[in-house]
């Protein structure tokens, strides 16, 4: 058994494994949103803006992008009055993926970056705001993947599987290591 590993067999399961998700289309996908309910009790303040990042996820869901765009734009500036950091950073990505969608390139990044530099500025590392920066940092990385830039996508996966172990969110980690396969994989890695 020890031979078996050693000869790299190990590795060509594991890319085989990745190509066969890949093939069924459960890689580079969006992780499962974070919610109000992974933040606990003392978020008072995220939990009045929690219908409208729901109703913006029913909306993006249901493929009307532009109902959810304009519902995470209302939500992302209550949030802001609200000091609400993490929660803002978090709707700003969900913000990112609907102008994506509706093909809207720069608004996208756009959101995407201020959702990052929110993040950078914010003090305390809880662990809610690594589970915040590991799904922004997901998202970019989706975004720069579809736009073919597999290098900074390959950036943005490996901060965001970082985060997330930071985080002990070990699903969304493993999520981001089957992201990392697939494009490491498409560079011939």
């Amino acid at each position: 058994m020890k031979n078996w590993l050693c000869n790299g067999h190990l590795r060509r399961l594991g890319w085989a494994i990745a190509g066969l998700l890949l093939a069924l289309g459960l890689a580079i996908a969006p992780l499962p949103p974070l919610s109000v309910a992974s933040v606990g009790t003392g978020r008072s303040i995220a939990v009045a803006s929690l219908p409208l990042i729901q109703q913006g996820q029913a909306f993006y869901q249901a493929g009307q992008y532009s109902q959810a765009a304009e519902v995470w734009n209302r939500a992302a500036r209550d949030l802001a009055q609200q000091g609400d950091v993490a929660q803002r950073s978090l709707v700003l990505s969900y913000l990112a993926l609907a102008h994506h969608q509706l093909g809207q390139g720069e608004a996208a990044e756009a959101a995407i970056a201020t959702s990052l530099q929110l993040l950078q500025n914010s003090p305390p590392q809880t662990t809610f705001h690594q589970q915040v920066l590991g799904q922004v940092l997901n998202t970019q990385g989706n975004l720069q993947f579809s736009r073919g830039q597999v290098e900074g996508a390959i950036a943005a996966w490996q901060g965001a599987v970082d985060a997330f172990a930071v985080a002990g969110d070990e699903p969304r980690r493993q999520g981001g290591l089957l992201n990392l396969a697939q494009a490491e994989q498409s560079l011939g890695l």
